[in-house]
């Protein structure tokens, strides 16, 4: 079985953290990458290079493009590595933290299981 670099949270930043196999593990790490990465072409996530742009100031703006950006991430991970693709993400709840952070609680799901994740994403 392959392993990924996991994620492992330092105060308010994610690091890398130790390869791991854990296949709920490894679907988190890439989900979360992918959400607090800007847009390059196929990679990262519209979310992120929205609140960059100060794109993001109301509820109906949060809830829409997390919708839209899990489904990417989604279609995204599904064509690179099936096995650890999410079945849905649902977003639970959020509050802006800042003029340009958003502090986000989702859950992830997956056939390996499910993970609930409060993560804070700034504008760069």
């Amino acid at each position: 079985m392959a392993s990924d670099l996991g994620l492992e949270l330092v105060g308010t930043d994610y690091q890398l953290a130790a390869p791991t196999d854990d296949r709920l593990e490894r679907m988190r790490a890439r989900f979360i990458t992918q959400l607090l990465s800007v847009s390059k072409q196929y990679r990262g996530s519209i979310f992120a290079t929205e609140l960059s742009a100060g794109r993001v100031r109301t509820n109906a703006d949060v809830t829409g493009l997390f919708a839209l950006t899990a489904v990417k991430i989604i279609t995204y991970m599904r064509g690179w590595a099936a096995d650890l693709a999410p079945i849905r993400a649902a977003l639970n709840s959020f509050s802006f933290v800042s003029d340009t952070a958003i502090r986000l609680d989702f859950t992830i799901v997956s056939q390996a299981g499910s993970v609930q994740e409060s993560v804070t994403v700034e504008a760069a």
